[in-house]
């Protein structure tokens, strides 16, 4: 099927369970946004860049999902800069769309360049995965190496833009992959790991849990209750921590 960069990089999103975004339209998103809403999308345009970053990375802390936010160029990526910072020590995966000039703008000496700013050293210290779209059929590759970064391992931001001359370029693809495609879901450790951590619990004779952030980045509360209910051993948590699990407070300690 034939569509344009922005209705694909919709199509990736959707295959994804996504359909919330965050952001201020520019003329980089603005037909991004328009087909969206069209969608059925929820489109959510606060009054400055950084609620928008917020916004998503509270999105994504609550659900364990990717969330999406776009940010304009120059200013409106600066303005993220606190989001971005804050999604990336919270392990929070957020994909931040960046505009860009198209990239005839870089190499001019003095005229054309309003908001320009080469975008991506600005951020890349606080993402895990940084791209630009430079061509149109590279879109594919990078949006889903960009969730595929976010939510795998240590989840957490990656920041991808695109120069405005590829957002209206056509591309003949075939329909979305679903996430099990072309990414590990649902990761667990190895079946040998497992064996030996039941072995080593079960000879511990005074055992103790240390609970941090990670069980509410894995939504594993639960699981971590029963365990502790099992091994009927106290708790003792990061700042992070148990404030996640119900029912932990007679045994954990700060």
């Amino acid at each position: 099927m034939s569509v344009k960069v922005y209705e694909r990089i919709l199509d990736l999103f959707e295959a994804e369970g996504i359909n919330t975004i965050f952001g201020i339209p520019d003329p980089n998103f603005v037909h991004l946004f328009h087909l969206a809403e069209e969608r059925g999308w929820n489109v959510v345009a606060p009054h400055h860049e950084e609620s928008a970053g917020f916004m998503a990375e509270a999105v994504s802390r609550m659900t364990g999902k990717a969330a999406v936010c776009i940010g304009t160029l120059g200013p409106g990526i600066a303005n993220l800069a606190g989001a971005i910072m804050c999604a990336k020590v919270e392990n929070s995966p957020v994909i931040f769309l960046g505009g860009q000039r198209a990239r005839i703008t870089e190499q001019r000496v003095r005229r054309g360049r309003i908001q320009f700013v080469q975008q991506s050293a600005l951020v890349e210290a606080s993402v895990k995965y940084s791209a630009s779209i430079e061509y149109a059929d590279q879109t594919d590759d990078i949006i889903r190496e960009g969730l595929r970064k976010a939510l795998s391992g240590t989840p957490g931001p990656v920041y991808i833009e695109y120069p405005s001359h590829v957002i209206q370029e056509e591309l003949d693809v075939p329909p979305a992959l679903p996430p099990k495609a072309y990414r590990l879901v649902g990761q667990t450790a190895g079946q040998a790991q497992i064996d030996e951590a039941v072995r080593l619990i079960g000879a511990a004779k005074q055992p103790l849990l240390l609970v941090g952030h990670g069980v509410h980045t894995t939504r594993a509360g639960a699981s971590v209750k029963q365990l502790a209910d099992l091994l009927a051993c106290p708790v003792i948590q990061t700042s992070g921590g148990t404030s996640f699990i119900e029912g932990l407070e007679d045994r954990t300690f700060p």
